[in-house]
């Protein structure tokens, strides 16, 4: 039994290794982005492009009205 016990205690100390090594990696992945992000916000225009315009109201009429500007 106390061998079992061993080996339980050793696998719980593996995961736990696993889900930090997990967490560190997304923590990383997660900066990473921020930092691409923010590097590069003076370049992005600072106004909507009529393809994100058209966009948006699409699917504000189909939330609001059930249909699209073609009226499908």
């Amino acid at each position: 039994m106390k061998y079992i016990n061993k080996i339980e205690d050793k696998f719980l100390i593996l995961k736990n290794k696993k889900i930090n090594i997990y967490m560190l990696s997304m923590i990383v992945i997660l900066i990473i982005g921020i930092l691409i992000r923010i590097i590069g916000i003076t370049e992005m225009p600072n106004a909507l492009n009529c393809d994100e315009a058209s966009a948006g109201y699409e699917a504000f009429s189909i939330i609001n009205y059930g249909i699209d500007r073609n009226r499908k």
